[in-house]
């Protein structure tokens, strides 16, 4: 459908978030756009081929860049994720932890020693592959490895507890009050302006649960003929309605009054 990255840039956010549709991490969509459309713009539609340049684009992060710049343009940097760290902490028994910022720069700095300046893309790829299929988290594959004497965390039975674990965070569980508010025989839905699914469709939030009886002001909403705005609209299944009375500003935004629901 975008076989360039300038058909990609000339694309809408909506049209991207409906091909994506289904395959989770819709950020990343947003980023791919934003992405291709500063190549388009900066870099006449060729990616950079440089490491620092190509972290400047939206979405590309130090591993991305890194594997981009070794594996397409032959680059001697090393991409480092999960999979070379625990390779490098097993055989050289570092005790380094996976997502510790001190940890991944030291991993930065041997393997960038290691690779060969000439085939750095081969190298990641490589390491890649022997962390995903021998080197694993649990259950290293140990006697097919051909770091196998080599290994020090092998020799010292140390290479199941290696790399550390990351420090887990505590998961917080948090509930929000929302309004269904129909209008017309139409449910009312607005477009998510936070960073987390941004763009999707939601149902209008409020700042804490109502009160039997209370009011609630609202966002400004298009009419239900769809003229005014780009919110999405559908049938009330139950024939519910929401009786609106004044409209007023809030914020600079056109605002209405929720009497019933």
């Amino acid at each position: 459908r975008w076989p360039q990255l300038e058909d990609l840039a000339a694309a809408s956010e909506d049209e991207l978030r409906e091909a994506w549709a289904g395959l989770g991490y819709y950020r990343r969509a947003s980023h791919l756009l934003a992405c291709a459309r500063k190549v388009v713009e900066k870099y006449d539609g060729q990616l950079p081929a440089n490491e620092a340049a190509l972290r400047e684009l939206p979405g590309i992060g130090p591993y991305t860049a890194a594997a981009i710049a070794s594996m397409a343009f032959g680059q001697p940097t090393a991409a480092i994720d999960g999979n070379l760290l625990r390779v490098l902490s097993r055989c050289f028994c570092i005790p380094w932890q996976a997502g510790d910022a001190a940890s991944m720069k030291e991993v930065k700095s041997l393997a960038d020693s290691l690779l060969s300046p000439e085939r750095a893309g081969d190298f990641n790829e490589a390491m890649m592959d022997l962390g995903a299929t021998i080197c694993t988290p649990r259950q290293p594959d140990c006697t097919n490895c051909p770091f196998y004497n080599n290994c020090l965390a092998r020799s010292c039975g140390r290479e199941e507890e290696l790399p550390l674990k990351a420090r887990s965070s505590r998961q917080k569980r948090l509930s929000k009050p929302y309004l269904l508010l129909f209008v017309q025989g139409q449910l009312y839905l607005q477009q998510r302006r936070e960073s987390l699914l941004h763009g999707f469709y939601e149902y209008l939030p409020l700042l804490r649960p109502l009160q039997d009886g209370e009011s609630v002001q609202l966002s400004a909403l298009p009419d239900p003929a769809g003229e005014n705005g780009s919110a999405n609209t559908s049938s009330d299944p139950d024939g519910k309605s929401v009786q609106l009375s004044e409209l007023q500003e809030q914020n600079g935004e056109s605002a209405l009054l929720s009497n019933s629901l």
